[in-house]
């Protein structure tokens, strides 16, 4: 399903400017510095998986149980401008895949055990890409990233009375599972 709008919604706006607002305050990307931290932090930190061109890692405050985040090492505003370059292209397909592999085995794992997670369907994802509106960022703030939500929750009283979410697992936790899968 696509959707046609005239204009970014107000959240790729407000994402656009707390990147914009970063850079200005730090000098430079956040997602720059968050993706050398957590690469350098490896087994301790919240790093799942790595390749020549990006880094995949569980966000410090996760919407969902197991959620992870895609980020090119490469501060690259546009999505489809970094995956012009074939060798990008294949590092992408081959750590989304790899992702992919980790969320399904571990939330399997936690439901039916080691022996039987690859007989079990996969669980509904959302995905999110996030890239520079329109192509254009002419301040050079915005860095790609794109998101893989299990969706293995239910939102129930306090998340929906409060708009926050509840997540039973510690980021950390969540990554050491995903490495070990």
């Amino acid at each position: 399903m696509a959707f046609a709008r005239k204009s970014e919604p107000p959240l790729l706006y407000t994402i656009y400017q707390n990147m914009v607002d970063y850079r200005v305050r730090h000098g430079e990307c956040f997602f720059c510095l968050a993706g050398r931290e957590e690469e350098e932090q490896g087994q301790k930190g919240r790093l799942v998986a790595v390749n020549e061109c990006f880094r995949a890692f569980v966000p410090f405050s996760p919407s969902e149980p197991f959620e992870v985040r895609i980020v090119p090492k490469d501060h690259i505003s546009s999505f489809a401008e970094q995956l012009r370059n074939e060798n990008a292209a294949f590092q992408f397909a081959g750590i989304l895949k790899e992702v992919m592999r980790k969320v399904k085995k571990t939330l399997q794992q936690e439901v039916l055990g080691e022996e039987n997670w690859q007989k079990a369907s996969d669980p509904p994802y959302l995905f999110r890409l996030y890239t520079a509106p329109n192509d254009d960022d002419s301040c050079g703030a915005y860095h790609w990233f794109f998101i893989i939500s299990p969706q293995n929750t239910k939102k129930v009283g306090f998340e929906r009375g409060t708009d926050q979410d509840v997540i039973p697992i510690f980021p950390e936790e969540a990554a050491a599972k995903l490495r070990a899968a």
